[in-house]
């Protein structure tokens, strides 16, 4: 039965967005080619353009808009261009399976008149049918994904109970052998070291794990494991996991909605007592005994620190990189040590490179740690005088260069309001001839049809400029809003270089991921003498330093940081990619 035509007889302007998200879905007809196919098929019956199809990855999640950037560019490609008339996906599963975002999104679309077609439920929401049946749909469609998952919970939990292991991978210690765990000797011996050092030594889990890499002993990573080292949370878990003693443990960790958020969840561990333990099917590797025992200890070592009392930000965190490694540093935050009345002492922060630790399978000989306020502040002082009135002066002048001039819109606007006038005056005027003229003429008919042949064309003309005048309104809107936004990042910018110390760590963090690439620091700097600890930043965009445009400042022999030698560009300032984010970021601060 052919599908009922969901456009006039005017050609009409389309886009296409495919989704696929597993192997299954690709062999059960949901493949990116079959749904391309049939959107194309779809287009050509319809006699549509069909200007471009989106193609989400495969993995892209359908539970919410967030998960599939193609998605947001269909949209904001749209919210630009406003030339499309359909979107067309194969059914409601492509389009979202959260009945909040898929209403929302509608509404969206509709706001830039654009209707949306879904091929397998042939339903078209240019009519107020097809909007009503669309809401309905994403309902049920929301409905059956959350019977989806309590379903596969239901199923999890009744195959636990059957002493069956619930995972993808089998834990360390174990290999999955048609569904069920075997013993690896190999790994399982190790499991036995860490259980029986941790129950019959002194030792803890951080001095286990450093004596478990110093004597060579490696893992194989496993799923998103990248790691071949034992860390002390490596360690936790196996201590902490009762298939060693051969039970199988569910609900472990529960997926609890985020506070705030309508289709988010996250993974929250579950205290002992609520978890749901059965007797496994497979062998154990320690006794229960010698688990218990661990357990024990375990909570007796388990003691909570209060309550963090402020957010700390690590402000340099991804920038920084290990002068010896060249690999990323990480932050050190020590919480200080709890107080005989109950609170916590200072805190102390610090930058290290995560891979000159032992527990980590240290392979880096860097173990210093700067602090971070040392490190911080020289950046933030760099960064200060960068951003001084050259720059803001250049950065301004990107900014109205990038702006159109607002009086030529204006004249553009007055022309197509002319034009559509001019053309609704030539309609009248043909429909009034039309009205005018006498049925029994015998080229009557010939007559008529060359006369609304005529008015056809003449509406076709006012569609092309009334989208016209929409558009230069939008450029105009646009234009006005950028004169009161260059003042404005004016007013930011110098402020911000005055006093950038006093910016919140969480705005500077954000701005300064935009401006810089990387921060390389000295070894073995004597900073208690007033020695630098960076010696080399690389920005990702031309700041003005020393009154010198360049991509880099280095450290010189005098201990001064000083631009490069070679100056970046002559003249104007250099546009590229990373300009445009900063400037949109400051825009928003």
């Amino acid at each position: 039965m052919p599908r009922k035509k969901a456009v006039s007889k005017k050609a009409l302007r389309a886009v296409g967005y495919i989704r696929v998200s597993t192997d299954m879905q690709a062999e059960e007809g949901y493949s990116l080619e079959n749904q391309e196919y049939q959107i194309k098929e779809f287009a050509e019956w319809q006699k549509m353009k069909l200007v471009h199809i989106y193609k989400e990855e495969k993995g892209a999640s359908g539970k919410n808009i967030e998960g599939r950037p193609q998605f947001q560019q269909m949209l904001a490609d749209i919210a630009k261009n406003r030339d499309i008339d359909y979107v067309v996906v194969l059914n409601m599963s492509r389009f979202a399976r959260n009945a909040a975002d898929a209403l929302v999104t509608l509404n969206k679309l509709k706001s830039y008149n654009v209707n949306l077609y879904l091929l397998d439920d042939k339903l078209d929401t240019s009519s107020k049918t097809g909007s009503a049946m669309f809401s309905l749909s994403s309902i049920f469609a929301e409905l059956e994904r959350n019977n989806i998952r309590e379903n596969t919970t239901a199923g999890r939990y009744q195959k636990a109970r059957n002493g069956l292991w619930n995972g993808a991978q089998a834990p360390f210690g174990y290999r999955l052998d048609n569904g069920k765990l075997v013993i690896e000797e190999s790994e399982a011996e190790v499991v036995r070291i860490i259980f029986d050092r941790y129950v019959h030594t002194p030792d803890g889990i951080h001095k286990i794990a450093v004596w478990l890499n110093e004597h060579g002993y490696k893992k194989e990573p496993r799923g998103n494991g990248k790691y071949v080292f034992f860390s002390p949370g490596t360690l936790k878990n196996i201590i902490d996991n009762p298939v060693y003693a051969g039970k199988i443990a569910y609900g472990r960790r529960r997926m609890e909605q985020v506070e705030g958020e309508n289709n988010e969840f996250r993974p929250v561990r579950q205290d002992r007592e609520d978890w749901q333990i059965s007797e496994g099917q497979h062998e154990a590797i320690v006794s229960s005994e010698l688990f218990e025992e661990a357990q024990k200890r375990r909570e007796a070592e388990s003691t909570p620190f209060p309550r963090k009392r402020t957010d700390h930000v690590n402000l340099l965190t991804g920038l920084l990189v290990c002068p010896i490694c060249g690999r990323k540093m990480i932050a050190t935050n020590t919480r200080g040590k709890v107080k005989k009345d109950g609170t916590l002492g200072k805190e102390t922060h610090a930058y290290s490179c995560k891979y000159s630790k032992k527990a980590f399978g240290p392979d880096c000989t860097f173990t210093k740690q700067y602090r971070q306020e040392l490190i911080d502040k020289e950046i933030d002082d760099v960064i200060g005088v960068c951003l001084d009135d050259k720059l803001i002066a250049e950065m301004l002048t990107y900014m109205h260069n990038e702006m159109q001039d607002t009086e030529a819109i204006e004249g553009e606007i007055a022309a197509q309001e002319k034009q559509v006038a001019k053309l609704e005056t030539a309609i009248r005027s043909l429909s009034a001839t039309m009205d005018a003229m006498d049925g029994t003429e015998p080229a009557y008919e010939r007559k008529y049809r060359d006369l609304q042949d005529r008015q056809d064309k003449l509406y076709e003309q006012i569609d092309d400029a009334e989208r016209k005048l929409d558009e230069a309104q939008r450029r105009l809107d646009g234009a006005r809003e950028g004169e009161a936004t260059v003042e404005e990042v004016k007013l930011f910018l110098t402020e911000f270089g005055k006093a950038i110390g006093k910016v919140d760590k969480a705005t500077r963090k954000t701005l300064y991921a935009e401006l810089i690439d990387t921060i390389e620091i000295v070894p073995d700097a004597d900073w208690k003498h007033g020695e630098g600890i960076v010696s080399r930043i690389r920005f990702k965009l031309p700041m003005i330093y020393g009154d010198k445009r360049t991509l880099e400042v280095s450290r010189r022999e005098d201990g001064t940081l000083k631009p490069a030698d070679k100056e970046v560009g002559n003249k104007y300032f250099r546009v590229t990619e990373n300009t445009d984010e900063a400037i949109a970021l400051i825009q928003k601060m």
